[in-house]
């Protein structure tokens, strides 16, 4: 659902680091090896794209892994070792003498779940280093398939553990198919909307829609992540948005403005931001939960435009 930047500064650093970090780890997993087979295959096909393999952009890195799965083939100790070198498990560990995943969620720092914008997904690491939280990383193609792409920049994204462990939780994903929150800036693709419903399976009788622009990846995406579903479950902050309306006028803002919170100096964004607690823009969507769902209802009932 949110677009994540790969121009933006912050991924180009985080990025660079995630190389600069895991590669020589890596190299010295692959010179732990004891299967000389093994370490032939790592130095034959693998180890001159290893970099590529960490951070190359999502369509280099799912060729490489498909031209090198042809030659592991079926040898279960070739992909033992592959899994040993590519491990995850490794990766995430609460280590803190080497990189792991805490210090790879700390620099993308995205306060909420890429997939849903529901969860926060915020990353805590003590003043003594001690690794506390972190967004679970949704490996876009599934590990299992592609298990040299385990700890792939790109491939890793981060999300709450609703979306990653609960809904998508290997489901097959394809450029094909579904679209990539480092590739498509979808955010205005598809709208929250709601209408009146009186199935008791609907909390207070409404029901959250998701409406898409004429876009099947995006459709898939949203479909395969259970979005309307999800959302349906918190219509009781629809609920207060409508409530809002009712009470206040499509004009609550400017009344907030005009009189309570004259001679404050606050920017309309600012109010916004007070009074709903969630972003207006779409680039700080991920800051906030609920920031596109809010917004689009906003828009709909007539209170922002």
């Amino acid at each position: 659902m949110l677009y994540i930047d790969p121009n933006s500064l912050k991924i180009k650093k985080s990025k660079k680091a995630h190389l600069e970090h895991l590669i020589d780890l890596i190299y010295e997993r692959i010179d732990n090896l004891e299967n000389l087979y093994s370490k032939r295959l790592f130095n034959n096909f693998i180890s001159d794209d290893l970099e590529t393999i960490l951070i190359g952009d999502p369509l280099q890195i799912l060729n490489l892994s498909k031209r090198l799965n042809s030659q592991i083939g079926s040898n279960s100790k070739l992909k033992k070792d592959v899994g040993y070198v590519f491990s995850y498990d490794w990766f995430i560990d609460k280590t803190i003498k080497r990189y792991s995943g805490y210090d790879l969620a700390k620099m993308l720092d995205m306060p909420t779940c890429t997939y849903c914008n529901r969860n926060y997904t915020t990353t805590v690491i003590s003043k003594n280093k001690k690794k506390i939280i972190r967004p679970q990383f949704d490996h876009y193609f599934d590990k299992k398939r592609h298990p040299l792409l385990s700890l792939s920049f790109f491939n890793l994204i981060p999300s709450c553990s609703t979306c990653n462990s609960n809904i998508k939780h290997g489901k097959e994903f394809s450029l094909n198919s579904h679209i990539h929150p480092y590739i498509d800036n979808v955010v205005d693709g598809f709208e929250f909307s709601y209408s009146y419903k009186s199935d008791p399976y609907y909390k207070n009788g409404l029901k959250v829609d998701v409406n898409v622009h004429s876009d099947r990846f995006l459709k898939n995406f949203l479909t395969d992540l259970e979005i309307e579903e999800v959302y349906n479950s918190h219509t009781d902050i629809l609920y207060d948005l409508l409530y809002t309306k009712q009470a206040y006028s499509d004009r609550y803002l400017t009344i907030l403005e005009d009189n309570i919170l004259k001679g404050f100096h606050l920017s309309r964004k600012d109010i916004y931001r007070l009074v709903f607690g969630v972003y207006m823009e779409n680039k700080n969507f991920e800051k906030r939960p609920f920031s596109k769902f809010k917004k689009d209802i906003l828009s709909e009932l007539g209170i922002i435009s």
